[in-house]
């Protein structure tokens, strides 16, 4: 089976409208999201309005969580963030419709999901943390303290960190990287989920 993973669209709706398109072509009916969907790019309400209206799975991003609390935890994410990043959250708060800030607020931080007798964990940043990414480069004590505290065959994490595909003690670890995260290139990964372990890829298409 295939299961085709975003990252983070960010706002991004023509990025994330080449990604999707691409995993049609391919004939993926299955798409999950890492989360991160509004603060960047402007059409935020798009976004998470083309990933109801496709039922993506979705864990909530870091970024989710701090445009849902923009503006009951303003102080305390001002003295946290950079001020150009405090003012993305603020605006991805303004303009979003209130029925896509209650979607937000809603998603979970990790799912744990079966497919054809395969385990994927999906989350983001990590499967300990939401706010602690996982880099390509971090060391196997760190991957398999992650493994452990996820036990899948499949982990899927985001945060906007470059993306990678490691194997580590067969379970595969995958993170699609933003949905935008190249120049004129929209991203996202494709699990097999038949492999033995999961084969993950990298894909990267024109928008």
């Amino acid at each position: 089976m295939l299961v085709a993973v975003l990252g983070g669209a960010a706002g991004n709706v023509a990025a994330l409208d080449s990604a999707l398109a691409e995993i049609d072509d391919r004939g993926i009916h299955t798409v999950l999201c890492t989360g991160n969907l509004a603060v960047g790019d402007s059409d935020g309400n798009r976004v998470i309005e083309r990933l109801r209206e496709r039922r993506v799975t979705c864990v909530q991003g870091e970024f989710d969580r701090f445009v849902v609390r923009a503006l009951r935890k303003a102080d305390s994410l001002r003295k946290r963030l950079t001020e150009a990043a405090f003012e993305a959250i603020v605006c991805a708060h303004e303009s979003l419709a209130s029925e896509n800030v209650e979607y937000l607020r809603a998603l979970p931080h990790r799912l744990t999901l079966s497919f054809e007798g395969k385990t994927i964990c999906l989350c983001h940043g990590s499967v300990t943390s939401q706010g602690n990414a996982l880099h390509a480069d971090d060391s196997l004590e760190v991957f398999r303290r992650q493994r452990e505290a996820a036990n899948c065959d499949v982990i899927v994490c985001g945060s906007d960190v470059e993306a990678f595909v490691r194997e580590i003690d067969t379970t595969l670890f995958v993170n699609p990287g933003r949905v935008d995260a190249v120049m004129g290139r929209a991203a996202f990964a494709v699990i097999d989920t038949d492999g033995v372990p999961a084969i993950g890829e990298l894909v990267r298409v024109g928008c």
